[in-house]
């Protein structure tokens, strides 16, 4: 069987791993560079190299099984660490940081009961959540969520800009996520987060490093498709050729250009929507909080209902790297070592019935859809978990597969590296 994977991220680069036993397999990226979002910046102080990312970071247990197991599976080993966050009201000039590290830590949020119930609602959100998760229903919204122990004013107040800091949205854009879909990325029980020891940029290369057999074509942009008999047939920078099976590993707004003659599949891309997000790296300490002491691993500054968040990239290594998810009408930090926008999707209750209308579309016309948008919550193991689902409908009986699923079962975890 001769396979296309268009798209060379997290959910391309597992498509072709998996199936580069099972088919002949050309992996199309449009980019000089594998790995789409997942890109670590080495930056240098002090003799000290901090891997900053300009994509996705932290992995948690149990919501990122796939990930751990996909990592595990191919050397990748992780860092283990405790995250802790603060959470500044400029107007007020106030920082809390949760959870307290100090007797002042403790003062400050017994000191301040305007602030201290949505503190204390944050850390009920999950548990008063819990059936709502359990129900897998996608409804209702963060807008919508109340609770009678909780302010009346604590989605609009405080739970849509916690979260639109978090993700990089507005409060009216993170507002209409379905609770279900935030919750299930919040870590079980104390905030264990892990990341990967030399940055995404070091999982990119090891998966890159299996792809053995694949042909693999950068700087390659696939511009048209068309329906060739029983296959499909691509035109792309490197001419035109005919395909058994094509899997579009792509952005969902950017797969729909290319399904001219599937206008099934082309309605469900098209429903696909995202908002734009402005990451900078920097070292300027002027976008952390104002006292060293408080300086967390994830750091949010609020105002007038909108917020935005700043990680300590250097948290492990104490070094003054940082990665702000910058907001609209924010001057550019200084000292900036990296600045980009990317375009993050949008999960609505709707979400569920358009990956539905996916799911029964795979495989037919000869095209099957990977990605972040096709399954699940909008993180990178939704992508992996795409990827399998494709590889097991066109090679069910994959050596692969079985094996992924395997380790995935037996919580298979990488090895975990000192710091």
């Amino acid at each position: 069987m001769n396979i296309a994977v268009i798209g060379a991220g997290g959910a391309g680069l597992a498509c072709a791993r998996l199936l580069r036993d099972d088919a002949r397999v050309t992996l199309f990226e449009r980019d000089p560079d594998l790995g789409g979002h997942a890109r670590s910046l080495p930056i240098e102080v002090d003799g000290v190299t901090v891997h900053a990312e300009t994509g996705f970071k932290y992995l948690m247990l149990p919501s990122h099984r796939r990930t751990m197991a996909w990592l595990a599976l191919h050397g990748v080993p992780v860092r283990r660490f405790n995250s802790d966050a603060s959470l500044t009201w400029e107007a007020e000039g106030a920082t809390f940081v949760l959870p307290p590290r100090s007797l002042r830590h403790v003062a400050r949020l017994l000191g301040n009961p305007r602030k201290l119930p949505y503190l204390v609602g944050l850390a009920l959100f999950k548990h008063l959540t819990r059936k709502i998760v359990e129900e897998d229903r996608w409804e209702p919204t963060l807008a919508e969520f109340t609770h009678p122990l909780l302010p009346k004013d604590f989605a609009s107040g405080f739970l849509q800009p916690f979260f639109g800091a978090s993700w990089g949205a507005s409060s009216s854009v993170i507002g209409g996520f379905p609770i279900c879909d935030v919750v299930r990325v919040l870590p079980k029980g104390v905030a264990v987060a892990y990341d990967v020891h030399g940055g995404t940029s070091a999982y990119v290369a090891a998966v890159t490093a299996a792809l053995t057999g694949v042909e693999v074509r950068t700087a390659c942009p696939v511009t048209a498709l068309r329906p060739d008999g029983s296959g499909v047939q691509v035109t792309s920078a490197a001419g035109v050729e005919r395909f058994d099976r094509v899997v579009l590993a792509l952005p969902g707004q950017h797969a729909v250009a290319l399904l001219d003659e599937w206008p099934e599949w082309r309605a469900v891309t098209g429903q696909v929507r995202t908002f734009p997000t402005h990451i900078v790296i920097h070292s300027d300490p002027a976008y952390m909080p104002a006292d060293p002491r408080d300086w967390c691993v994830v750091n949010q500054f609020h105002r007038d209902g909108e917020a935005f968040l700043t990680e300590w990239c250097g948290w492990l290594e104490r070094r003054p790297v940082f990665r702000t998810w910058l907001p609209e009408g924010r001057p550019m930090p200084a000292n900036v070592h990296y600045a980009g926008q990317f375009d993050h999707l949008v999960v609505t209750p709707s979400s569920i019935a358009m990956q539905k209308r996916i799911a029964s579309l795979q495989g037919t016309g000869g095209l099957y859809a990977a990605g972040m948008y096709v399954t699940e919550v909008d993180i990178h193991e939704s992508a992996l978990a795409s990827a399998l689902d494709v590889v097991a409908a066109i090679a069910p009986d994959s050596a692969g597969v079985r094996d992924y699923r395997a380790a995935i079962a037996g919580g298979r975890m990488p090895a975990i590296q000192a710091h």
